[in-house]
């Protein structure tokens, strides 16, 4: 039972039916797990009891020596912390290899964000860009944005929102986030009504909240062709993905005054510290406004 490649396929089974993770954080787990498995076959560490804390940093050497990012090879000892506390729970270990190894220094980098004036800017050039599409279409990417950036959705929870999560009368919607936590986020009354007018063009039943016309959830790769379309003709930010969106609206936000614990509920961050870096933006942003209108700057 000391045999990895069995070991983390109990543990990747474990992880999606007892800690109920996430379809994608099961795939990333497993990617991870499948280089960390094959190292170790090499290097003649099959039986776990072998591994030790030179197996470990054996491992993020030839990370390193394979141009990885600091940020990568803190995402592969993040997955195999929790293999070796999964086989630390069942008994299988006595001490984890991990313990004690520190993820690589790197500098923190903020997030991008656009301005409100720019968000306003996509939705008119986005609306003149669909004309020529059905209602359907020019509603259901609408509905997209809305959610993503008014809900502060990630493309993942956007894709996998139900209908029956959505509340219009009340206005608020039920996610299902990473690692399967649940959080209920408000919809403002312009997403509300861009988001009823697209389902009131809805002729297929589906049970996602947003769906293509032949009843189809959307999928995470065209959601992220919509933003890098719409975003390149407003923005200069060179990662053009869905979570700029996200990114924004926290930024936006703070700057008009909302506290930093409801922005950490509403984006479901089990972390304060995790919200806190929308703080230094939104510093940022002040400072840079200074330096352009202030005299004495």
């Amino acid at each position: 039972m000391n045999d990895l490649r069995s070991l983390t396929e109990s543990f990747l089974i474990y992880a999606e039916n007892v800690l109920r993770y996430s379809q994608n954080t099961i795939t990333a787990y497993g990617s991870d797990l499948a280089r960390f498995t094959d190292f170790c076959l090499r290097t003649g560490k099959s039986d776990i009891n072998l591994h030790s804390a030179r197996t470990i940093m054996g491992f993020m050497a030839e990370m390193n020596r394979d141009s990885l990012s600091k940020t990568s090879i803190s995402r592969y000892l993040a997955t195999i912390r929790k293999f070796y506390a999964y086989c630390l729970e069942q008994g299988i270990i006595t001490n984890s290899p991990v313990k004690g190894i520190s993820n690589p220094k790197q500098k923190k980098l903020l997030p991008d964000t656009f301005s409100q004036t720019e968000y306003e800017n996509l939705i008119k050039k986005m609306q003149i860009a669909l004309d020529s599409q059905s209602n359907y279409i020019k509603f259901m990417v609408a509905s997209v944005f809305e959610l993503l950036y008014g809900c502060s959705m990630r493309v993942s929870e956007v894709c996998s929102a139900k209908l029956h999560d959505y509340n219009s009368r009340e206005g608020t919607l039920k996610i299902t986030g990473k690692g399967s936590k649940t959080r209920i986020v408000p919809v403002g009354a312009k997403s509300r009504d861009i988001l009823n007018k697209y389902l009131s063009l809805r002729t297929t039943g589906s049970d996602y909240l947003i769906a293509d016309e032949n009843g189809n959830a959307v999928y995470p790769r065209k959601v992220q062709r919509w933003t890098e379309k719409y975003l390149g003709m407003v923005t200069g930010i060179s990662k053009k993905s869905p979570h700029i969106l996200r990114h924004s609206s926290a930024t936006h936000m703070l700057d008009n005054g909302a506290a930093l614990t409801a922005i950490k509920e509403i984006l479901g961050h089990s972390d304060l510290k995790t919200t806190q870096i929308y703080t230094q933006v939104s510093i940022d942003r002040l400072k840079k406004v200074h330096k352009q209108s202030h005299p004495k700057s």
